[in-house]
């Protein structure tokens, strides 16, 4: 097994980063006692176990996984933090009317899902279908209410998460190959930068 394949390289990174992400947001956590940064700590916690595991395998085996559950699951469960994470930043709020943009989202997310269905794993896709539907419509509600303009950046934080998890999807869908040419690395190299960012982010939205 090559340890320096691209494959290996984009893990080992986005395990870094995550970690970097992880040791930021329980500091910030066991210093300032708010929820939000308890929040992003599952968030990237979880993250980083399911490409902890993915990485393992790598080494072990001497292939990526063509399916396990259990990076999956831990990946399905960062969602779910995050989820809960913009739910936190938000706070709570009068009913309000809705957006029609916001319409758009499970018009894409369900899109994206009937795509992917076509190479089957149907449970997998109906969790992502819903967990994302879920956190792009918090992070675009927050990017559209005018009074949010001090959290703008854990919104788009977490909207370039989205989009790059799309991207890496989407690339898969299509290319297999395991090269630097396969956009799949670029999106998931920024997904890595990304977690970088989100404790600046949310520092800025729970913090000032």
């Amino acid at each position: 097994m090559d340890l320096l394949n691209i494959e290996s390289i984009d893990t080992i990174i986005q395990l870094i980063t995550t970690l970097v992400c992880v040791i930021i947001s329980i500091t910030r956590a066991l210093k300032t006692g708010k929820k939000a940064w308890i929040m992003l700590f599952f968030t990237a916690f979880i993250y980083f176990l399911g490409d902890l595991y993915w990485q393992i395998f790598v080494v072990v085996h001497g292939h990526i996984p063509y399916y396990s559950y259990i990076p999956y699951l831990s990946w399905y469960a960062s969602y779910l933090f995050f989820i809960l994470l913009l739910i936190e930043v938000r706070g709570e709020r009068e009913k309000e009317k809705v957006n029609p943009v916001l319409y758009l989202v499970p018009v894409f997310t369900l899109g994206m899902a009937i795509l992917y269905m076509q190479k089957e794993d149907y449970i997998g896709n109906i969790v992502c279908l819903i967990l994302m539907t879920v956190l792009i419509w918090q992070g675009v509600a927050g990017l559209l209410d005018k009074s949010e303009k001090r959290k703008k950046y854990i919104y788009i934080a977490v909207l370039a998460f989205c989009f790059e998890e799309y991207a890496m999807w989407t690339s898969s869908f299509f290319i297999a190959e395991e090269s630097i040419r396969n956009p799949y690395y670029w999106a998931d190299m920024a997904m890595s930068l990304t977690f970088l960012f989100m404790p600046l982010a949310l520092g800025k939205a729970v913090d000032e």
